[in-house]
């Protein structure tokens, strides 16, 4: 069963809000929910996302470094999705991504994460990166 709250949440609170009801269906299906503490680093500039995160809850903060300082940071609030372009494009992390209060996340799981995510590689038979754009390929045809 879809969990509606949930849809209605993906459509009326992120930049999500633009996918067919299908799609922010599938989303929904494989949400599994995170607590990250204040200061937690999600990911540092240049690892490989294991996750597409949404912000429900909290504050982040994603900056990039230049000769060891921060440069370009912006402060994400809830609804932000964090990792998606690096995903869709088989990149690595441009930002480093940090708590700056404790934070609620929705999270969808890369198949190669060792997470326990109901999108696995297996099932979707692709290649790390790609799985999330076949996925939405496939669900928007």
């Amino acid at each position: 069963m879809i969990p509606l709250d949930s849809v209605i949440w993906l459509q009326e609170r992120t930049a999500l809000g633009s996918l067919s009801p299908e799609v922010l269906k599938a989303i929904a299906l494989v949400l599994e929910e995170q607590v990250i503490p204040v200061n937690q680093q999600l990911v540092s500039e240049g690892a490989t996302p294991k996750a597409l995160y949404i912000l429900k809850q909290g504050r982040l903060e994603s900056y990039h470094t230049q000769q060891g300082k921060k440069e370009q940071a912006s402060s994400l609030l809830p609804g932000a999705v964090v990792h998606l372009q690096e995903l869709l494009l088989d990149q690595p992390a441009q930002q480093t991504i940090t708590a700056l209060s404790e934070c609620r996340l929705a999270v969808v799981s890369a198949p190669n994460s060792g997470n326990s995510s109901l999108i696995t590689r297996k099932s979707l038979k692709l290649s790390r990166g790609s799985w999330l754009k076949n996925s939405l390929r496939c669900l928007l045809s």
